[in-house]
């Protein structure tokens, strides 16, 4: 008994329209074939929730929070970063409005600042309101953050050594001594700090 041949699988064959019209058929080529790999992105989440996801970075929402907020990691929002401009710019620009309204807010507390408000009390039954101004003072720690962080030479704190002397003039002690005095000394004094 002779054995039955084996067929060669057929090639898949698309249909198309030759450009007179009569139906033809080709062959379908890799190309045509799209192979998607992996999990669809949830980049799509994002489009559909722009406004929200503007508003979060407006009120100062981290990136962890807003990853958490959207169901995806913080990694994929560096990623979105990354791979999709327009996200990266509204993260920018949404981070600087937030970042300016706690600039101002400092600015105004270092300087005291006033509001209008309404002053409620309850006088033999009778509720009185009274429209005042609210004062607040001026706060030295805000001052001295503003001014070390825009203008550190001038501001900054000054390091001392072990005993007791800041590094300004520590260097001009150093100065003053014979260069191989001065050499053993700061290879000492640099030994001490590291202790």
């Amino acid at each position: 008994m002779a054995k039955p041949k084996k067929r060669k699988p057929q090639k898949k064959i698309k249909k198309g329209k030759h450009p007179v019209g009569k139906t033809i058929k080709t062959q379908k080529t890799k190309s045509d074939e799209k192979k998607e790999t992996g999990r669809p992105s949830k980049f799509d989440n994002y489009i559909q929730k722009k406004k929200l996801i503007s508003l979060m970075y407006q009120r100062g929402f981290t990136d962890a929070e807003v990853a958490q907020a959207l169901d995806v990691t913080r990694r994929t929002v560096e990623n979105w970063k990354k791979e999709y401009p327009e996200f990266f710019h509204t993260v920018k620009r949404e981070k600087g409005v937030a970042d300016s309204r706690v600039e101002e807010a400092l600015y105004e507390r270092a300087l005291g600042y006033q509001h209008p408000d309404t002053d409620i009390k309850i006088a033999y039954g009778v509720v009185i309101k009274t429209d005042i101004i609210k004062h607040y003072a001026p706060d030295p720690t805000s001052m001295i953050f503003w001014l070390k962080n825009r203008q550190p030479d001038k501001w900054r704190e000054k390091s001392e050594t072990k005993f007791g002397i800041d590094s300004e003039t520590a260097e001009l002690i150093l100065a003053a001594l014979p260069p191989e005095y001065a050499k053993a000394v700061k290879e000492k004094l640099i030994a001490m700090k590291g202790k």
